[in-house]
């Protein structure tokens, strides 16, 4: 009769083990899911900011369209993108005239290439290898909790904008002398 009950008991512990184990593969199963996810939409963040460089006409329109995907992305209420080289030109989104809240020492950030994560927002600095362009700025309604991998999305998030204006100013540089020589020839 003791057996009976010991092993009766034994299987109580089993079954509550088991489903303990269900459960936490079930949470964890979940998180990987979760984290897969967002790596698809960091990838998709970066294709289609490839094919709005290809689509850019100009540096504001690269910016426009750069700033309303990354807010998207990381459903920031406000993004702006803050250029060091032009004396704190700014633009951002969805409202492209309203000005950034930076920190007081926004040039530091960005002539060191610091990222800055606050609870309520995000200071990328935009550069490429040799040139520090300016502090992309991510602004969140409520307090949020960015991952570590998320931390390094937008640090390479900053590197590819960085890319992306100076190609497109090679670009601009490449044809602008075309351009210009067919209108002289024209008068």
């Amino acid at each position: 009769q003791i057996q009976k009950e010991l092993l009766g008991e034994r299987l109580v512990v089993d079954v509550v083990d088991a489903a303990n184990l269900e459960r936490k593969v079930d949470e964890r199963t979940a998180e990987l899911r979760d984290t897969a996810d967002e790596r698809r939409e960091d990838v998709r963040l970066f294709v289609d900011l490839l094919n709005s460089l290809n689509r850019s006409q100009s540096r504001s329109e690269l910016l426009r369209d750069c700033l309303a995907m990354v807010g998207a992305r990381f459903g920031a209420a406000r993004v702006s993108y803050v250029c060091s080289l032009t004396s704190g030109q700014y633009t951002s989104w969805p409202d492209a005239a309203a000005a950034p809240d930076l920190p007081p020492a926004w040039v530091r950030l960005v002539a060191e290439g610091i990222t800055s994560i606050l609870p309520d927002r995000a200071y990328v600095p935009v550069q490429t290898s040799d040139l520090s362009r300016g502090l992309l700025c991510l602004y969140f309604d409520r307090p949020v909790e960015l991952s570590v991998q998320t931390h390094g999305v937008l640090r390479a998030l900053g590197l590819q904008m960085g890319i992306a204006m100076e190609n497109l100013e090679a670009l601009d540089g490449l044809l602008r002398p075309q351009w210009e020589d067919y209108f002289l020839k024209a008068l």
